[in-house]
């Protein structure tokens, strides 16, 4: 889903898919950028699910944002005590 915003900006509905040794990872997050053009700035998704061994995941992962050099993706996983498959 995108939004009009003024100043030309726009919401974006975003859902990644992860895919991690034995699992994939489910995350979610709402950001603002210019129409037609990859997110520059930081962006911060909730992680909101996971499958396989990655099953019962929460946490947040960060995004650094699409420059020339690339970008970066960082996971920050909440401990609720669950121990690994």
């Amino acid at each position: 889903m995108r939004a009009g915003l003024p100043g030309g900006q726009e919401n974006r509905d975003v859902s990644l898919i992860i895919t991690a040794p034995g699992g994939v990872i489910y995350a979610k997050s709402l950001i603002v950028a210019t129409p037609g053009v990859p997110p520059s700035e930081t962006q911060t998704f909730a992680i909101t699910g996971g499958a396989g061994k990655c099953t019962g995941v929460s946490g947040e992962s960060i995004h650094s944002g699409f420059t020339s050099a690339g970008s970066k993706i960082a996971f920050y996983f909440n401990d609720h005590g669950a121990t690994a498959n």
